[in-house]
């Protein structure tokens, strides 16, 4: 579903250059769960960022489903990641002024193929705060929203940058849990930036990024559940 050939990135000119990618290629098939570790400044989520469309490669190919991705018009751009994409971050970006169901109810309306925006509230047991602000949610409860509104549109593909990062221990499984229902339900490509290795226990695969080259391409056929890892201690994971 998934093809990266030979993508490259670089930041700044001359001097100052930094290459953050460097020849990246991999290929990854509908519904696999994966993970993108590495320390910090590797390129995890610059390479999210590339495949989300919001930041270009200097050089290399993405195909999605066969179609290529590099070089799209901005109005290609807002069609892919409006058929295609789902994005979950750390920090959750939701609305301070809207409702927890009025920032989920915003993709709803994005997508002609939606999911039923009740039934996922309920399913992430969020229904009962629809009417809270952000600023009255818990940290786990925002995120859970996160989670919603990125699903909503029923994406094909979901990109989440650290998104158990922010959390405790309790949190964090719940998360794993409901990214793994989801990707069993729906089917559901997921790629996930972390840096808790005990998220690849639970991936299908885990691409290991250091100074922007790909050091390890591991499949993982037995993966964990994540209710059967002890998650305590993994907060904070850098």
């Amino acid at each position: 579903m998934i093809d990266v050939k030979n993508l490259n990135k670089t930041y700044g000119e001359k001097e100052a250059a930094a290459q953050v990618l460097k020849h990246v290629s991999f290929s990854l098939e509908k519904g696999c769960f994966c993970s993108i570790v590495g320390p910090s400044g590797s390129g995890k989520s610059t390479l999210l960022n590339i495949l989300g469309g919001l930041e270009t490669a200097d050089s290399g190919m993405i195909t999605v489903d066969g179609a290529p991705v590099c070089g799209l018009s901005s109005r290609q751009e807002l069609k892919y990641r409006r058929e295609y994409l789902g994005f979950i971050f750390q920090f959750y970006n939701l609305i301070p002024n809207l409702t927890a169901y009025e920032n989920i109810k915003v993709c709803e309306d994005l997508s002609s193929d939606s999911l039923d925006l009740e039934e996922l509230m309920k399913q992430l047991g969020i229904w009962e705060h629809r009417n809270k602000f952000p600023s009255q949610l818990s940290g786990g409860q925002q995120q859970r929203c996160a989670i919603a509104r990125a699903l909503v549109k029923n994406p094909k593909i979901l990109l989440c940058d650290e998104p158990t990062g922010a959390l405790d221990s309790t949190n964090t499984k719940d998360i794993m849990c409901i990214l793994k229902e989801i990707n069993e339900k729906y089917s559901t490509t997921i790629l996930i930036v972390t840096h808790n290795d005990l998220i690849c226990e639970t991936s299908d695969r885990i691409l290991r990024l250091v100074d922007g080259e790909i050091v390890q391409d591991q499949r993982n056929d037995h993966p964990k559940k994540p209710e059967d890892i002890d998650w305590t201690g993994s907060e904070g994971v850098r």
